[in-house]
């Protein structure tokens, strides 16, 4: 099982270092019978996972608090957990965004008050994550009109960059021609040169705070219209309001279908 070498330390004594995989795999399956465990490979890089009352949680960090994942496996087994060990012990990313399993792993929060959650999707959200530094970074496609001196409706490409604590570090504008001229090739062509611009990229949930940039006239970025009754802030994403988001920040967002489905189609490959 290790690909790692990793201390093995279960209800706070090292029961294994370096551990097998079979030692593994007997402390995970003894989860009811102990408190936690923890799989370390060094200072601030480690796996641990306990038991609840209606499954287990999982967390694991990659050494710094922009890189702590946490995971409640509801209503599974045991072997839910050794899955996600497995995927820490082999370096997967603790986020793949075209995994269909009950494991959603989301950046854990360390005092980021007024951030929001970004999760990758197979929808409007495909490029999301981090580079090899921290950098947090969101590549996306604005549905809004830019009117070119053509007089013609035209769509964006937008990438933003964030530094780990959410606060952006740079964006990036691509038009992507008229409307009705719309092609895969295009896309895709913007997509690839926009991410090549990127360090190592990994897929994973990021946070990021509200923020507002004009470009050519347009409003860009993640803007707060305000309350929409008392008490309840909304968050869009601009130009076009094409994506909403809503307390508690959690990742989930509403879109306009209509729109977002006729130019993500066109978007066929996540990072």
């Amino acid at each position: 099982m290790p690909s790692r070498q990793v201390e093995l330390n279960v209800d706070g004594t090292v029961a294994a270092s370096p551990a097998t995989g079979a030692a593994i795999e007997s402390a995970i399956r003894g989860l009811d019978d102990v408190d936690f465990i923890i799989l370390q490979e060094k200072d601030q890089h480690y796996f641990q996972s306990a038991g609840v009352t209606d499954g287990y949680v999982v967390e694991w960090r990659e050494g710094s608090e922009d890189r702590h994942f946490s995971a409640s496996l509801r209503e599974t087994t045991v072997d839910g957990v050794l899955q996600a060990a497995q995927r820490w012990l082999s370096r997967e990313p603790p986020y793949a965004a075209d995994r269909r399993e009950q494991m959603t792993f989301d950046p854990l929060d360390f005092g980021l008050e007024n951030a929001l959650v970004l999760k990758p999707d197979q929808f409007l959200n495909r490029h999301v994550g981090a580079e090899a530094d921290g950098t947090l970074f969101w590549l996306t496609f604005s549905f809004d009109t830019w009117y070119g001196t053509d007089g013609d409706e035209h769509d964006l490409a937008l990438l933003y960059r964030f530094e780990p604590d959410g606060e952006l570090k740079s964006y990036q504008v691509e038009r992507l021609g008229r409307r009705g001229d719309l092609s895969r090739t295009t896309v895709e062509a913007v997509t690839e040169r926009l991410l090549a611009t990127l360090d190592a990229p990994t897929v994973r949930p990021i946070r990021m705070r509200p923020f507002e940039k004009e470009w050519d006239l347009l409003d860009l970025g993640l803007v707060s219209r305000g309350e929409d009754s008392p008490g309840d802030v909304v968050i869009d994403a601009e130009p076009g309001a094409y994506m909403t988001f809503c307390e508690p920040w959690d990742g989930r967002y509403e879109s306009f279908e209509t729109t977002a489905v006729e130019a993500t189609k066109f978007v066929s490959r996540p990072t």
